[in-house]
């Protein structure tokens, strides 16, 4: 039987970013505000533990070094994308959306602002390096 504080540590060791190794965040690499983003905004009830843990894991593991985590009009969460500057477009690594987002499936473009633990809209008309999630047409 876990007490409540074993509950917790559990709880809290689902919830770490996982290690990538150095994140100087040169050439664009925005993992560690992507991962925190989920932790902090998207994925916080605790009923979503598992799915944040999930998440965390595939964010670590891809290859990629641009992501955007795909939002609904409410801000609700769809699923984690690699951003392919080849194709101008995102791949679902993580979540329930659809398997690829182009730039025209995007309603509005978003940076995550850490401090304050919320999105602002940003006005450009592509996935870069200042975009950290997108609401999307459904």
């Amino acid at each position: 039987v876990q007490t409540l504080d074993n509950q917790k540590q559990s709880r809290d060791a689902k919830r770490q970013l996982p290690r990538t190794g150095s994140r100087s965040g040169k050439g664009g690499d925005n993992r560690v505000k992507v991962g925190n983003a989920l932790k902090m905004t998207c994925l916080v009830r605790e009923d979503e533990d598992d799915e944040l843990a999930d998440a965390l894991m595939e964010l670590k593991n891809s290859r990629g070094s641009l992501f955007v985590i795909a939002l609904t009009q409410e801000h609700r969460y769809i699923g984690l994308y690699a951003v392919d500057s080849d194709s101008f477009s995102a791949v679902r690594v993580h979540g329930k959306g659809p398997s690829v987002i182009s730039v025209e499936n995007v309603i509005t473009f978003l940076k995550y602002h850490q401090a304050i633990k919320s999105f602002s809209v940003v006005t450009v008309d592509d996935f870069n390096s200042n975009t950290d999630a997108v609401v999307i047409q459904q």
